[in-house]
């Protein structure tokens, strides 16, 4: 194999995992974000009904 053909599938490996790791750094970053919303919403809630009452 030439040199030239060694760093072009090289190259393509790094962005394959460069690409791999934003998608599961996006879906994870999603996961936390609903996680905190769900989280958010049960105080919020209970303070809602303290100041009703």
């Amino acid at each position: 194999m030439k040199i030239g053909t060694k760093m072009g599938i090289g190259f393509a490996i790094i962005f394959i995992l460069s690409f791999l790791t934003a998608i599961a750094a996006i879906w994870r970053l999603h996961i936390v974000a609903e996680e905190t919303r769900i989280m958010m919403e049960q105080p919020i809630a209970k303070e809602r009904m303290i100041s009703d009452w």
